[in-house]
């Protein structure tokens, strides 16, 4: 809907791309027929979500248009529209695409960032996996996502590699550095 109202402003359809989670659909077969021709949308789904075709269902003439993608989740999770199910399933479908790039040799562009100085010495601990043995093959996704969050924060930031569980207090920092990265943490 907001994509359509920009492009009913007066907003260079070319500015807009709108993506959605599981979405119901919003308009009639004329608005799809509109639309689809200018609102550059793509539609996440999880398979077995209802509420992405609940108005069809129940009220009739709703269309869904744009490009769907369609994911599927483990049959043994039940809320298939539950926000987080889509979180979670977006982030694990963006780090195994990620790691294919990275074992394809493909070298992905460092982050830049702002308002911090590069250069300093900042050193971040490994992360241990403490999960549960339901999770534990899942903890890569979650230490990929934080290093990520490092790297971009603090660039030029040591991490410690799998399994250095150094104590960090034992690592040569500045106090001004320190200092820094508290500021940092405050923002």
């Amino acid at each position: 809907m907001a994509g359509a109202g920009l492009i009913s402003m007066g907003i260079n359809p070319e500015q807009i791309k709108a993506i959605t989670f599981g979405a119901p659909a919003v308009g009639n077969a004329a608005f799809a027929a509109q639309y689809d021709k200018v609102l550059k949308l793509t539609r996440i789904v999880i398979s077995g979500d209802l509420v992405t075709g609940i108005l069809q269902s129940l009220v009739g003439g709703y269309k869904q248009f744009g490009k769907e993608i369609r994911w599927e989740i483990p049959d043994s999770r039940d809320q298939t529209h539950n926000i987080t199910e889509y979180v979670d399933v977006s982030l694990k479908n963006y780090y195994d695409k990620r790691q294919q790039v990275l074992q394809a040799g493909i070298k992905l562009p460092s982050p830049v960032r702002t308002g911090y100085e590069s250069g300093k010495s900042v050193y971040i601990v490994s992360l241990k996996n403490n999960l549960s043995e339901a999770f534990a093959k899942e903890f890569w996704y979650m230490r990929d996502a934080v290093r990520d969050e490092y790297r971009e924060r603090l660039p030029g930031c040591t991490l410690a590699q799998e399994g250095d569980m150094e104590d960090w207090r034992k690592i040569p920092i500045s106090s001004r550095t320190l200092a820094s990265y508290f500021q940092l943490r405050q923002r």
